[in-house]
Order: C-alpha cells, then sequence, then structure tokens
C-alpha cells in the first residue's frame, strides 16, 4: 500500500446579493441623495478577505459613496450589508440610468451589479408653475370684474 496525501483548500466565491424584498433598481429625485441597501455575500466555502467596492460606470457628475467603503473579513456563506449612496446630479434629466456596482477581492475575483435608478426631477418647479398660472388668472379675473362694472 501507498499512503496517500490529499490536500483540501476551500475558496470563497464572493458575490453582490439583495435582499428578500429588494429589486435592482431604485427612484432617485435629481440633486438629492438615495440610499439602498445590498450586500456582499461569500457563496463559497472559504473565507474571504479585504473586499473592496468600487463604480464601473455611472452618469457624468453623479456620486456613489460605499459605507463600508471595506471590509476585512466575510465568512463562508455569510454576507455584510453596504449601503450605497447615490445622488444624481442636481439638473438630471428625468428618466432610466444604469449604474454598475463591482464589489472584489484580490484573492477571490469580483462580481458586477447593474442597478438601475429612475430619476424624478423635482416637484418645486411644478408647484411654482400652479402658483403663477393661479396668480394671473386671478389677476385676469380681477380685471376683467373691474372693467365689467363701466
Amino acid at each position: 500500500t501507498v499512503p496517500l496525501q490529499v490536500k483540501v483548500t476551500a475558496k470563497g466565491k464572493l458575490i453582490w446579493a439583495i435582499g428578500p424584498d429588494e429589486k435592482l433598481s431604485a427612484k432617485a429625485t435629481a440633486g438629492k441623495k438615495t440610499t439602498i441597501t445590498i450586500y456582499a455575500a461569500n457563496n463559497g466555502e472559504g473565507p474571504i478577505e479585504n473586499v473592496s467596492f468600487s463604480t464601473l460606470s455611472k452618469p457624468e457628475e453623479w456620486t456613489v459613496e460605499f459605507d463600508p467603503k471595506e471590509i476585512p473579513y466575510i465568512e463562508p456563506k455569510g454576507y455584510v450589508p453596504v449601503e450605497v449612496t447615490i445622488t444624481p446630479k442636481g439638473k438630471a434629466i428625468a428618466g432610466d440610468y444604469r449604474v454598475q456596482l463591482q464589489t472584489s477581492s484580490a484573492r477571490e475575483g469580483s462580481d458586477v451589479l447593474d442597478y438601475r435608478i429612475r430619476v424624478e426631477t423635482s416637484t418645486s418647479g411644478l408647484v411654482i408653475g400652479v402658483i403663477v398660472v393661479v396668480a394671473v388668472l386671478a389677476v385676469l379675473l380681477g380685471v376683467f370684474l373691474v372693467l365689467r362694472r363701466r
């Protein structure tokens, strides 16, 4: 008989994950912060160390911030919540935009998540417009009533 030595190395698998009630999209208002929670998960059998986050693509003049910025360790089959704060530029046009988020580890590779952001414009412009229209109508009604009596 010959003795056989086997070396088994468990390896982690780094992925993005979303919660049970989460979607791969969110609503945002132009110029205002929107925070979403996603998870850096280890889908493998070994631990993952030194996990970092970055943005692969985003519209110009948008900001994307991660909290925490780095995770020192994720246990096998474990996950860590990551707060991602996305701020569309103040003059963003209403519509759908794509943001690509990346999580990576030097030893365990990386994963990319495509996230859709639906930007809605601020309603303050609409409110001001309605007030102006009502004021103009009130002035016209006043002029009409004054001239009608003559």
